[in-house]
């Protein structure tokens, strides 16, 4: 067997130690910025991946998108519209 399992608190610090020693970025993309569901989620995973993990959050959409909710997540996140994908 692999031995005990370790209580989730210990193995949340270790790898909150790991992430914290060295900040990252994660770019969350999508090819628009509205309140749907996949939206919402993805506003979730940023902030959690943020507060939870200490990662940077980074939001890339389309400029010609519905971006209805740009300024939702530019209240939280760097945002980034894009006119192609060169442009990323």
């Amino acid at each position: 067997g692999f031995g005990p399992v370790p209580p989730a608190r210990d193995v949340y610090n270790h790898l909150h130690s790991l992430v914290a020693s060295s900040q990252r970025t994660i770019v969350f993309t999508t090819n628009h910025l509205s309140v749907r569901g996949t939206d919402v989620s993805m506003y979730d995973y940023a902030h959690h991946a943020e507060t939870l993990l200490g990662y940077r959050s980074l939001v890339v959409s389309p400029s010609d998108a519905d971006n209805s909710e740009h300024d939702r997540f530019a209240d939280r996140f760097p945002v980034t519209l894009v006119d192609t994908e060169d442009d990323l």
